[in-house]
């Protein structure tokens, strides 16, 4: 289906979109991408960390607050918007 979505409407997103999503469904990728921070490295290039949460939505440190970006959420509506767009024209 989404083979013939991508030929009818010349969209190659459609295609990316499904491959990015089934790995981000994969409990392995999808939980560390859902809930994890993006990964913090030292200046120098030796430690690196990465802090885990129920729901993930600033970084904060050396005072700045970052907010993070829900990947997976953005990648859902981007396709459902799309796809929408399909169906209604």
């Amino acid at each position: 289906m989404v083979k013939k979505l991508t030929k009818m409407t010349h969209d190659e997103r459609f295609t990316d979109w499904y491959d990015w999503l089934s790995d981000a469904a994969h409990p392995a990728l999808g939980a560390r991408i859902a809930f994890a921070s993006p990964p913090i490295v030292h200046d120098s290039g030796a430690v690196m960390t990465r802090w885990y949460a129920r729901a993930p939505l600033s970084q904060e440190g050396g005072g700045k607050r970052e907010p993070l970006e829900p990947t997976i959420a953005l990648t859902v509506a981007d396709a459902l918007i799309a796809a929408g767009s399909v169906i209604t024209d």
